[in-house]
């Protein structure tokens, strides 16, 4: 339910304040859906107040566009989680539909409110959630089990603080979801023991055999543990992203040549030379390709081993490859320079993006001309 310009009377004077009487506000004004703390859900009086000098820009903005009222009882039930009894929703029978299910945890999370006590109000009895995404809460295995009472589609876990085995495991992660879970997400994992690796990504692709989209980012990856995913993952992923991992070798990707549309390799600064043809002709149906790294830190990792790395602009330079390219991002890369953009245009007319921030290229004349959006700083 949002607050329409008629309710504002109503809505001020239940906190306290009384509008002046000539501020002109206009009828059936639809609200946008903000979520704020309390304390800006319902501003002290004074805020709301106008005084016979007039009505500020800000006072006018709040009445205006006032927040929702489905916006306030969630930021309600936050900011005052603590008085619950055992931190559990008292609704009743009732159950919150998905949006609102979802919104609540947004807010939660945003606002760094959730821990392993105040996740408890994510139960199946009074909420139900598809898609979940925790950024940046320190939660024990035991927090995050109150997931399992829940049927998924999209799973993000980013800086949690616990290991990954225990992320994609039983205890978080019922039968159900792991059927249903069309993107996982995972960010910033280790390992309880790196010897794992094989293991840990094999259990990975077998739990889930409908993945569409799969990120692996900063999660230690090396090519063992990438080949071991590849050989069971079943090859419905569309969408990889392996950036900032220890990964020299693509071979493995192979396998989803006939499907994969987005690859993200951000921060791959050692991939070797003879992995280009993979990249270049065998993922026949790759639209957008992100090999964009940190600019001048391309030689601080992997020059041991003896690997020789991927020389991006020969790569872009070769005729006949990437063939259904639409966007590609090069960003940070020192040896980008303008003669080698323009040459790899030419050779790939559907090119629609090019990222060049932070390379030679960015002052990359006539951008416009060549008919595309270029990212250059």
């Amino acid at each position: 339910m949002f607050v329409k310009s008629k309710d504002i009377t109503k809505l001020l004077v239940s906190v306290g304040a009384k509008p002046k009487s000539n501020v002109n506000v206009e009828l059936n004004v639809t609200v946008k859906m903000e979520y704020v703390p309390l304390h800006v859900a319902f501003p002290p009086p004074n805020i709301c107040h106008h005084t016979d000098s007039g009505a500020s820009s800000q006072d006018v903005s709040m009445i205006a566009e006032p927040i929702s009222l489905q916006a306030m009882c969630i930021n309600i039930i936050c900011f005052t989680h603590k008085k619950m009894k055992g931190y559990e929703l008292n609704l009743g029978n009732f159950r919150l539909p998905v949006s609102l299910s979802a919104d609540l945890l947004f807010v939660m999370v945003k606002y760094r409110l959730l821990s392993d006590e105040s996740i408890r109000m994510f139960n199946s009895k009074h909420t139900n959630l598809t898609s979940v995404a925790l950024h940046d809460v320190m939660l024990s295995i035991e927090g995050l089990e109150v997931l399992r009472q829940h049927r998924l589609t999209e799973l993000t876990l980013n800086n949690v603080g616990i290991y990954l085995e225990d992320a994609i495991s039983n205890r978080v992660i019922n039968s159900s979801t792991s059927k249903s879970l069309r993107s996982l997400s995972l960010y910033n994992f280790r390992m309880e023991e790196d010897y794992m690796q094989r293991t840990v990504m094999t259990d990975l692709a077998r739990r889930f055999t409908n993945l569409v989209h799969l990120s692996l980012v900063s999660v230690r990856l090396e090519n063992d543990g990438l080949s071991s995913l590849c050989s069971v993952l079943t090859p419905t992923v569309t969408h990889l992203d392996i950036s900032r991992n220890f990964v020299t070798d693509i071979s493995p990707l192979t396998k989803f040549s006939a499907s994969l549309k987005f690859l993200n390799m951000y921060n791959l600064y050692s991939v070797k030379e003879s992995n280009a043809k993979i990249l270049m002709f065998e993922l026949k149906e790759l639209l957008h390709l992100n090999i964009s790294c940190e600019s001048g830190h391309q030689l601080e990792a992997f020059l041991n081993e003896g690997v020789t790395p991927l020389s991006i602009e020969k790569m872009l330079l070769t005729p006949g490859g990437l063939a259904k390219l639409q966007s590609i991002d090069l960003s940070g890369r020192e040896h980008i320079t303008e003669d080698v953009v323009k040459e790899f245009l030419n050779l790939h007319p559907k090119i629609s993006f090019v990222g060049l921030l932070l390379t030679p290229a960015a002052n990359i004349q006539d951008a416009d001309s060549l008919g595309m959006e270029i990212l250059l700083r």
